[in-house]
């Protein structure tokens, strides 16, 4: 479902839409994986919930050395890891 989108942004080679298609796919990711059992954890009252990440992302943005300033603040962007 969502390696779809990944494998789109590495194979565009314009930087400008690499950084769209990958803000895009960060705005669906949590609804997109609704299916997984980490899935509304946050809810939980057993204290599952441990923060909702795209490492995914964060990884493609690395490694394609995407301007990500912009991105920082989406929700499930892990910012503080790609510049750890």
């Amino acid at each position: 479902m969502c390696m779809g989108e990944l494998q789109q942004i590495v194979c565009v080679e314009d930087i400008e839409i690499q950084k769209h298609l990958l803000f895009s796919y960060l705005k669906k990711w949590y609804n997109k994986h609704n299916e997984c059992g980490w899935h509304d954890s946050h809810k939980s009252k057993q204290n599952l919930y441990y923060g909702y990440w795209s490492f995914e992302a964060g990884a493609t943005a690395k490694i394609l050395g995407i301007d990500d300033s912009d991105i920082r603040n989406c929700k499930y962007y892990p910012y503080d890891l790609v510049h750890y």
